[in-house]
């Protein structure tokens, strides 16, 4: 009965698996030189993925770490993430959506652009750019753009997300009254 319960359990992870849509952010690359250093770079692709897992509803959405993506690439493949075309290292790993931050210089600055494609259908879903004096000023670059551009994946155009459940309801005496709740 335990190994039926079991067997029965184990389908059901997986069909929930299945259902989930894999989005992939790759590592932030810096065009130019002398490149950020790992860990700042590191830190911004982890920005945009605590983002995405933000924004992106658990049930629909599974956001890829980076063991997830060097899993599915295999570890000789890895340095491929740098230059080849997103879409195709998108099919390589079997995501359904895939990203990637890089940055430059621009005028003494720090230059950052963000592309998010839907790889099924090989189309720009997303993107944002922007300039900052530090990686602080990244940082909030992406605070400030990277929300707005995950909403587009839920067919949102940057209006506000109205929360399911009971959540807006609000009781005043025998009436109630419905509020949104903005994310």
């Amino acid at each position: 009965m335990a190994k039926s319960f079991f067997i029965l359990l184990l389908f059901a992870f997986v069909a929930y698996a299945q259902v989930q849509e894999r989005v992939a952010i790759l590592n932030t690359v810096d065009d130019s030189n002398p490149e950020l250093d790992f860990t700042e770079l590191t830190y911004l692709t982890n920005r945009l993925r605590e983002i995405a897992v933000k924004m992106l509803p658990e049930n629909k959405y599974f956001v890829m770490t980076s063991q997830s993506i060097v899993e599915m690439l295999g570890p000789e493949r890895k340095e491929e993430c740098k230059n080849k075309c997103m879409l195709d290292m998108g099919k390589a790993i079997s995501a359904d959506y895939i990203g990637q931050a890089r940055l430059g210089r621009l005028g003494g600055n720090y230059a950052i652009s963000m592309e998010l494609y839907n790889v099924v259908r090989s189309n720009l879903i997303g993107s944002f750019t922007g300039n900052a004096k530090d990686v602080f000023g990244l940082v909030a670059v992406i605070n400030e753009n990277a929300p707005a551009m995950f909403r587009k994946m839920l067919g949102v155009s940057g209006g506000p997300i109205i929360e399911p459940g009971i959540g807006g309801v609000q009781i005043k005496g025998d009436d109630c009254a419905f509020s949104a709740v903005l994310i």
